[in-house]
């Protein structure tokens, strides 16, 4: 009988660790604290002068966005290339991506806030995580 009950302690025990050691969330960190997906995925908004800029970076290598001038709506863009992060360390917040569209190829040094809620590329527009 004893054997039983420490048996079924052990299985409780077990069990019970390993329920807690799989309900941590699923933002993409592994079981060290690191980014396993790319932290620019995702869809990124900027304000500058009152005109707005959006930017989606997909899992699959594409962007695309707009800028919208409310002054002066006939000047509003869109545009789509794709991107590549040329490093794999995703917890680090300055990455190297390189961003393709029909104008060529640009590698830009981007970094993010400690929560990877907001992104400032080269030109230093700060892009908020929407």
């Amino acid at each position: 009988m004893k054997n039983i009950l420490s048996l079924k302690h052990f299985l409780i025990l077990f069990l019970s660790a390993t329920l807690i050691s799989c309900a941590g969330d699923d933002d993409g960190d592994d079981a060290n604290g690191g980014r396993t997906t790319d932290p620019i995925i995702g869809s990124w908004r900027t304000v500058d002068d009152g005109d707005i800029g959006d930017l989606t970076f997909t899992s699959s290598g594409d962007y695309n966005g707009s800028w919208t001038y409310p002054d002066s709506p006939e000047d509003n863009e869109t545009f789509m290339g794709t991107w590549s992060n040329n490093g794999t360390v995703f917890s680090s917040t300055t990455q190297i991506y390189t961003f393709t569209n029909e104008e060529g190829s640009d590698t830009d040094n981007v970094t993010f806030s400690e929560d990877f809620n907001s992104v400032s590329f080269g030109d230093g527009d700060t892009w908020i995580r929407q």
